[in-house]
């Protein structure tokens, strides 16, 4: 009877690791995800930054031709 406890805790423990070693396959995988998509996030808030900035320079120009405009146009 002994014997049999002892196996039976031994299948138990056996069971239990697996277990564990699944759940730790699942949070590597886990943490690699967020990290792909945290450096995805980086990439399109970084495209954001960029066409922000890029818009801007567009107004600034688009102000410099209005102003050039009026100047020639009192030109003639």
């Amino acid at each position: 009877m002994a014997m049999e406890k002892f196996e039976s805790v031994c299948e138990e423990l056996s069971s239990a690791l697996k277990r564990e070693e699944t759940a730790q396959q699942l949070l590597v995988e886990q943490g690699r995800q967020v990290d792909e998509m945290a450096t995805r996030l980086d990439a399109f808030s970084y495209e954001g930054r960029e066409k922000e900035h890029t818009l801007s320079e567009a107004i600034q120009v688009g102000r410099h031709l209005v102003k050039w405009k009026s100047f020639i146009s009192r030109l003639y």
